[in-house]
């Protein structure tokens, strides 16, 4: 298959290998994708608040090491909601159906899911290159994009990263730097060609049911969403050296590392379990509420080593904790390393002792299909920073 060497020819006058517009978006301190806007040549992301729609398109690139289409389009639509104060068209809603329908298994880093305009006034949402779904009208995109850069977007930080005169230097390198590779092209764009004449394609995303309604931007809402680049307030720890704790996403690294980090093809050869049926905003709620529950548990038994604080050393680590269908702790593991073992083993023991006795609630269906090993168990990734932060006098 050559999707995957096709793309750069699919994205309408933009070049997909430099965007117009970056921006990070991170939930509860860990980062889910970069945003990218790409504009065609002589149009800024500020003319668009302003101007029609051009050819153009929104990149949601998978920064995490894994989630699911349908947390990405979930989040993607709390966004909009939002920004719009109303909800989805039909429309729109059945474009984002019918292409979560026709996606196979979760999403891991590199993977780049891309709504687009084309010339003729049609919306495309393509995964890796693989058109997935299409619309006739660009009112589809023109709703998702007012998430991103109306002045009512949810975000402000992430808002004016994508609005700034050009992407930060950091962030494009990082962008540059995570392709999706020429075979999980090829493995998305054979989900879209039958097999033995059968069809591959569900007639519904497995129940999914995409509230079409005009809704109201709660207060709830934009409280949950208000500022997807801010964290929880970090948990101060007592030491000769002020420090603090907080969330955040950490690229692997392999200097002292405690444990072998999880590669991406063992994440993709674990089966996901079914589909839940519920809309996609929802979804992402519920999982949002999920992932703070469980950082608030963790981080305030994350104690900073004393062998660390003498020798300053910081770092940013992933844990992957895994539960029974209970909620009960079976295990917990560095997945990507501080390259300290210091800092990584007191991860380890604040994860344990702040879960030993295991979550003491149930979880609700979109969490177990998230973070779903199977159906008997769930590994869910738990980001956690060490940095030395002097206090203020």
């Amino acid at each position: 298959m050559l999707w995957g060497l096709l793309w750069p020819a699919l994205i309408s006058q933009a070049d997909p290998s430099q965007p117009t517009a970056l921006a990070s978006y991170t939930d509860t301190g860990r980062e889910i994708f970069i945003a990218a806007l790409h504009l065609p040549p002589g149009v800024a992301p500020a003319d668009l608040e302003s101007s029609t729609l051009p050819a153009m398109s929104m990149e949601f690139r998978v920064s995490a090491r894994r989630t699911s289409a349908r947390n990405l389009v979930g989040l993607m639509l709390l966004h909009a909601e939002v920004a719009n104060d109303r909800g989805p068209s039909p429309q729109l809603a059945i474009l984002l159906s019918d292409a979560l329908a026709n996606v196979q298994g979760g999403l891991y880093r590199g993977d780049a899911l891309v709504v687009e305009s084309l010339p003729s006034d049609a919306v495309v949402v393509r995964l890796n290159g693989t058109e997935l779904a299409r619309a006739a009208t660009t009112a589809s995109l023109e709703f998702l994009l007012q998430g991103w850069i109306a002045p009512s977007a949810p975000s402000t930080a992430f808002r004016e990263a994508l609005l700034s005169a050009a992407p930060d230097a950091a962030l494009r390198e990082r962008y540059a730097a995570m392709p999706f590779s020429p075979e999980r092209a090829e493995q998305v764009a054979a989900w879209m060609v039958p097999d033995g004449g059968s069809e591959t394609v569900a007639e519904s995303a497995d129940g999914l049911e995409v509230s079409v309604a005009a809704a109201t931007a709660s207060s709830a809402i934009v409280e949950e969403i208000a500022d997807t680049r801010s964290t929880l307030p970090p948990v101060e720890i007592s030491s000769k050296e002020p420090v603090e704790t907080e969330v955040v996403i950490a690229e692997a690294q392999e200097a002292e590392s405690v444990e072998e980090p999880i590669e991406t093809a063992q994440l993709a050869a674990i089966p996901a379990p079914a589909p839940v049926a519920t809309d996609p905003a929802h979804y992402s709620r519920v999982v949002q509420q999920f992932n703070r529950s469980l950082y608030q548990r963790v981080n305030a038994h994350v104690q900073y080593p004393r062998s660390a604080l003498k020798r300053r050393l910081e770092g940013r680590l992933e844990l992957n904790v895994v539960f029974d269908q209970t909620g009960s702790l079976l295990e917990v593991a560095v997945a990507e390393s501080s390259g300290h073992r210091q800092l990584d083993e007191a991860a380890l023991d604040a994860a344990r002792n702040a879960l030993d006795s295991g979550l003491g609630f149930a979880v609700e269906a979109p969490v177990r299909e998230e973070y779903g090993l199977a159906d008997t168990q769930m590994s869910v990734p738990v980001p956690v920073q060490f940095a030395l932060v002097r206090s203020r006098r």
